[in-house]
């Protein structure tokens, strides 16, 4: 709020005991808010135990129990175990060492976890240990060789944990061993051949080992009877990798779900034995390197995590009864990158439409504790499109992006939280990896640049809520993934960084600023080069906060704001460094909110400075004229700027909080 006219008279305190009173609450006031450090904090959090790939479950049906080991993790790789018995568990954090790729199995004779093998991520490792439901025991470090990617079933008949082939440090493997709790033998070294990432469930209605995919030249089943290998040569619902097999001992079939080949598959298939069948309906999505079992106390299979052929870790656990895929898990968005989202400030929710890959078509909305998907039909699937709430209109305008189906699109879409609506196929060029944001003086939302599918752009258009019409063919130099937010307290489109590259490696550092008629070129320092950050408006603090990005040289987790003359590094974190997301200012709960390819919905929350009225990152002289030229004024509809501790009127204790802390940069 700018400075106004005192309306009311000076109100001292008249005591000494009162004003000793209020200097010592100023004094805490102030303290306390200076205290008050910057975070951010995940408001919606993955269900445990989280987005992870490569990790491997049995199921122990002594204590009816799903135990889950390691995986690589947006952390690095796990070496923690978990187990399920109608809600996740973390039981160990020690034991094997922190690996993925590996394979484990449940040994009902002697009611131990079975794991061998996986990698650090570059050596191969050969060490047998079991969990027997508290601890885990290394057992063996002799036997099959160092490999990952192999797969292990037990086989309940004869008591024999059964491995076969993988991946060793230079080769693929095609040997077969059994473990039976004292020693590993070598039982073949022939029959399906040399591959890795194939699967393997032990039928224990026809007493045989399936093996399916690895190879992709092989679409056989392989059935190892604990003699040999026999292929069957039923019609293949195709070469899998990364896949997962559980047996289904009420149904007598063997489940196979998700996979490759080049790109994951949300595919389902029973093998009773002899045919294939394909199972519908709707469930998880398409996932490569995740974990399954069959749960025989609850008479389903379960599934968790694995990654997406975009690299997006997959956080969620379901169940499939033989019927139907049940959530075992909340409903939550799924990580994602190149998406857009806005802030519905009529409505108070956060509205995210379209990806790149996959969840393209995907509409959620987030009202500060909870994700709703809408299934209303509207644009079609897309990515690197952009977004902008038109306050005035109480409207998400869409435009652009590019998907499958139709290439670069220049279509523009309006939400109203109930439908969407076509608005207009003209105006702009086709083009992706644009950027645009909302004018609320002017009531325009404001793109720039782009790529059209042959060059960088670098013109400006706007919307008035009827038609597109062209501003500027100049200012910024031509560039895509650039980050715009709304200055709504200065009254100007801040515009930062981007690329001149097509697939590019760095990015610009320059700050303009666009006023409705012109660009001024603002900065050229501040945050690292960068493209794929983002930025919105902080309105209660009036600063743009930028947060992460791709480039070389990109300075890490830090978020940035922009008070308007200057840029400050804030060091604070998330999760990981993220590029691709989404950021938006949530001006009802006062926080803004990150969505992207790292797991969970973060908030990044930072109180405003006290004292720091011009927003200048520090309490001057500038700011005690601000406070002084509001003294004694009574804030009414309003908060004043100057009342610092909020009590309706700006007076004693809010210049004694100034003083306080007079001279300091902000935290």
């Amino acid at each position: 709020m700018s400075p106004s006219p005192i309306r009311h008279s000076i109100r001292l305190p008249l005591r000494p005991r009162h004003l000793v009173q209020t200097l010592v609450v100023a004094a805490f006031l102030s303290q306390s808010a200076l205290g008050q450090a910057v975070f951010w904090e995940n408001l919606a959090p993955d269900p445990d135990p989280g987005g992870r790939y490569g990790h491997d479950m049995a199921y122990d049906s002594d204590r009816n129990t799903v135990v889950l080991f390691g995986g690589r993790t947006l952390e690095g790789l796990a070496g923690d175990t978990w187990e399920w018995s109608g809600a996740w568990t973390l039981r160990s954090a020690s034991g094997p060492r922190p690996r993925s790729r590996h394979a484990m199995c449940y040994d009902s004779a002697r009611r131990v976890t079975v794991l061998f093998g996986g990698s650090d991520g570059s050596t191969a490792d050969s060490e047998t240990w079991e969990w027997n439901g508290s601890e885990w025991s290394l057992r063996s470090t002799a036997g099959p060789p160092a490999r990952y990617r192999h797969a292990l079933a037990y086989d309940s008949r004869r008591a024999r944990t059964v491995l076969y082939g993988g991946h060793a440090q230079e080769n693929l493997l095609e040997d077969t061993w059994e473990w039976d709790g004292n020693t590993w033998e070598l039982r073949c070294t022939t029959g399906p051949g040399l591959r890795e990432g194939h699967a393997v469930a032990f039928d224990s209605a026809r007493g045989v080992t399936c093996l399916v995919g690895g190879a992709n030249d092989d679409l056989q089943v392989w059935e190892w009877d604990g003699d040999q290998w026999a292929a069957h040569e039923a019609e293949s619902p195709g070469w899998h990798f990364g896949h997962k097999l559980a047996f289904d001992s009420v149904r007598n079939v063997t489940v196979m779900f998700g996979g490759g080949p080049a790109l994951a598959t949300r595919e389902l298939w029973e093998w009773d034995g002899a045919a294939w069948t394909r199972r519908y309906g709707a469930g998880p999505e398409a996932r490569i390197e995740h974990a399954m079992v069959y749960d025989a106390g609850r008479g389903q299979v379960f599934v968790q995590g694995g990654v997406h052929e975009y690299d997006a870790m997959l956080p969620d656990t379901w169940s499939w009864n033989g019927q139907s895929w049940s959530p075992e898990s909340p409903l939550l968005p799924q990580p994602r990158a190149r998406h857009a989202s806005v802030f519905d400030s009529q409505r108070q929710r956060m509205v995210m439409f379209g990806a790149d890959g996959v969840y393209q078509s995907e509409l959620w909305e987030w009202d500060g504790a909870h994700w709703f998907r809408n299934l209303a039909p509207g644009p079609h699937a897309r990515g690197r499109h952009v977004m902008a709430y038109d306050s005035l209109r109480h409207v998400t305008v869409l435009f652009g992006g590019t998907s499958p189906s139709t290439g670069f699109d220049n279509d523009t879409w309006e939400w109203n939280g109930a439908a969407w609506t076509l608005r207009s196929n003209t105006g702009p060029s086709p083009r992706r990896s644009l950027a645009m944001a909302y004018d609320s003086w002017r009531g325009v939302c404001v793109i720039f640049g782009g790529y059209d599918g042959t060059s960088l752009l670098r013109d400006t258009w706007e919307w008035n809520g009827v038609e597109w019409s062209l501003r500027a063919s100049d200012g910024p130099s031509p560039r895509g993934l650039q980050s715009m937010a709304f200055d709504s307290r200065r009254g100007v489109t801040v515009l930062f960084g981007g690329s001149d590259a097509i697939c590019p490696t760095t990015g610009f550092d320059d700050t303009w600023e666009w006023n409705g008629t012109a660009w001024a070129f603002r900065a050229d320092h501040g945050p690292d080069p960068r493209f794929l950050a983002a930025m919105t408006f902080d309105s209660e603090r009036g600063v743009c906060v930028l947060y992460g990005g791709s480039g070389t040289g990109v300075g890490g987790r830090a978020a940035w704001e922009w008070n308007g003359e200057v840029w400050r590094a804030i060091q604070s974190e998330p999760s990981s460094s993220v590029a691709g997301h989404s950021l938006v200012y949530d001006s009802v709960r006062k926080e803004s909110i990150l969505f992207g390819p790292q797991p969970g919905t973060w908030a990044y929350r930072r109180p405003r400075c006290v004292g720091d009225l011009n927003f200048s990152f520090g309490v001057d002289i500038q700011d005690l004229a601000l406070l002084l030229a509001q003294f004694g004024e009574t804030c009414d509809a309003e908060p004043c700027s100057a009342d610092l501790d909020e009590d309706g009127d700006v007076d004693l204790a809010d210049l004694t909080a100034l003083l306080a802390v007079f001279g300091r940069p902000c935290p």
